[in-house]
């Protein structure tokens, strides 16, 4: 038997990206787990993924507010991220910085990533 190379490009696929930022999102919250890592600030801010897309090494994250959360307020949803934080008060400023941090570094760990777009509620809160 003789085997033969051939070259084939693998398309981008954002499939992978997806399920790896929703393992994230999905990430528990408990202050005793801080062994572990950060707290997931995304996730304690009820968010879930809508739409992951890579086109020409940018990817394009959207994330959405579910559930009960998803029509309240920005101070609401901060008041509710402060009450589980185990004493930490964050403002909203360090909040969307510490989600816009957390899903970059997890994007650009992918070879095909080079730059990170994400949205909330489709209101674009980053472009690195």
């Amino acid at each position: 038997m003789r085997l033969y190379t051939m070259d084939k490009r693998i398309p981008q696929t954002a499939g992978i990206l997806r399920a790896t930022i929703e393992a994230q999102l999905n990430r528990g919250n408990d202050p005793e787990s801080m062994e572990f890592g950060p707290w997931n600030l995304a996730g304690m801010y009820e968010l879930k993924t809508d739409t992951v897309s890579i086109n020409n090494t940018v990817a394009t994250i959207n994330l959405i507010h579910t559930g009960e959360h998803a029509n309240w307020t920005k101070s609401e949803r901060l008041a509710h991220v402060n009450a589980q934080s185990g004493g930490m008060q964050f403002s909203e400023s360090s909040l969307i910085c510490g989600i816009k941090s957390q899903i970059t570094t997890l994007a650009k760990q992918f070879s095909t990533v080079q730059t990170v777009r994400i949205s909330i509620n489709n209101e674009f809160i980053s472009e690195e």
